[in-house]
């Protein structure tokens, strides 16, 4: 078969033994062809074997870690759910805490909006929903633009946030802890008690505040009771060893008559034509006049004279009507010590102690408190025919209560007539008592006292006008 091969290659064979030969040489080279192909595809057969167990291993690898990660996911999964739960039970139990609480828990942003949760009970105190209110307007919106307690509050409140706990404790000192809010059902508003608590970011720097707030009215109504009773017994136990009661009562007598007098004029219809220099000469008269008599002696009226001495250094730079509003005040509570020590001693002289108290009123005393009665009258109907188109409290009904703090708002003159009207009701009050009308006294002082928390005419409410403005006034008048 091979022959015809080499015969057309050109091979010249000579003998048949050459040919044999040849032919097995041919064939020796085939099968060595063969085993190199066989030893090249074994080899080639090792290496995908090889390559195909590195592949099943790392299948196998993958395999394990797709197993571990599935694992992990069902871990985790177990882990956000044990959580999720226990944040569910925390949050259960604070909504159960702040709906069992008889107070008022909420907390603010740096921007006074409250966040939830919130006790149940803050809807209860407010009458509303209050989520989403501003905290400042809900608990002090009665604070007079530009006042000082004002101030104070928004500088405490703007400059705590973003600080850590001390500058908290610095300013905390400037957050209101009491205050009185108008409400309708009760007459004299309502007296809270408020707490602050700082809630800190991961920072440790303040990111809300937390209030906590409390009705205290009844409990302020009888602890005011019974602070009036202790000053009175404090008075009389301070009157009762005096040796000189005769001293103590003229020198008594005469800064009283300095009080009422000084206090006529700056309360009269031309106390705004007094210069800085009227204002404060009748504080330091009087001031002498204290210190020059038996009554200099007497612990609680002397702490509340050199105070007004102090404070007079740094008032009488300030405005004249911020200057004529603190001597009112000053005075006033000088006379209300003054009266409380002149009773001391007019009840040890009823029980043969002592010559109790005399001192000469300005001619025309009684006309005098008529007078200013009258006036105060006359200012009421003017006020009550631009605010409530009436001219009488009793003709007052429900719609025209409910349209006065639109009318008000629109009174230029609103703020100012509510000042003049407390300021003249605590000068009757103090002068009625004086002569001796204590229980008349008593309801014109509350009408001015109420008069002190009455919000400024762009945030009145119908509340606000009742029981700081209409009811005490009837109670006064009738």
């Amino acid at each position: 078969d091979v022959l015809p091969i080499y015969l057309k290659e050109g091979i010249m064979i000579g003998s048949a033994l050459e040919l044999i030969l040849l032919s097995m040489g041919l064939a020796d080279k085939f099968n060595y062809q063969q085993e190199q192909a066989l030893i090249k595809e074994k080899t080639l057969t090792n290496q995908l074997e090889l390559e195909k167990l590195q592949v099943d291993k790392e299948v196998r690898k993958s395999n394990r870690l797709y197993e571990k990660v599935l694992n992990l996911n069902e871990g985790l999964e177990d882990t956000v759910a044990k959580r999720t739960e226990e944040l569910r039970e925390n949050l259960n139990k604070t909504e159960g805490m702040l709906s069992n609480i008889n107070k008022a828990i909420f907390s603010a942003d740096s921007n006074g909006k409250i966040h939830s949760p919130v006790s149940n009970y803050s809807n209860t105190l407010f009458g509303k929903n209050i989520v989403g209110g501003h905290a400042l307007k809900l608990l002090f919106f009665h604070f007079k633009d530009g006042s000082d307690e004002k101030k104070k509050l928004i500088n405490a409140f703007q400059g705590l946030f973003g600080g850590a706990e001390g500058k908290f404790l610095n300013l905390k000192g400037w957050l209101p802890r009491q205050v009185t809010v108008p409400h309708k059902e009760k007459k004299k508003g309502l007296v809270l008690d408020i707490q602050y608590v700082p809630l800190y970011d991961p920072n440790s720097k303040i990111e809300k505040l937390m209030f906590i707030v409390e009705d205290i009215t009844k409990f302020e109504q009888e602890y005011q009771k019974n602070k009036e009773s202790s000053l009175d017994h404090n008075a009389f136990m301070e009157v009762l060893p005096f040796e000189n009661k005769d001293a103590l009562g003229g020198s008594l007598s005469g800064v009283i008559e300095k009080s009422i007098s000084s206090l006529e004029k700056m309360t009269s219809t031309g106390a705004e034509e007094l210069q800085r220099e009227d204002i404060t000469k009748a504080i330091s008269t009087l001031v002498k006049e204290f210190n020059s008599g038996a009554c200099s002696k007497l612990g609680d009226l002397s702490r509340i004279i050199l105070n007004t001495q102090d404070e007079t250094q740094y008032i009488k730079g300030q405005d004249m009507r911020r200057l004529l509003v603190w001597s009112v005040e000053k005075v006033s509570s000088i006379l209300l010590y003054l009266m409380r020590y002149a009773e001391a001693l007019n009840t040890l002289h009823r029980n043969g102690i002592g010559p109790g108290v005399s001192y000469a009123l300005p001619e025309g005393f009684e006309n005098s408190i008529d007078e200013k009665i009258g006036d105060l009258e006359r200012i009421m109907v003017n006020l009550l025919e631009y605010i409530f188109l009436v001219r009488n409290v009793e003709d007052l009904d429900e719609g025209k209560i409910s349209n006065a703090p639109k009318k008000a708002r629109l009174y230029a003159q609103f703020d100012d007539i509510i000042s003049l009207v407390m300021n003249r009701s605590r000068l009757i009050a103090f002068l009625l008592k004086v002569s001796g009308k204590t229980k008349k006294s008593d309801s014109y002082m509350e009408l001015s006292e109420l008069l002190r928390q009455m919000p400024s005419k762009d945030k009145l409410t119908e509340a606000a006008l009742i029981n700081h403005l209409i009811e005490p006034y009837k109670n006064a008048v009738s």
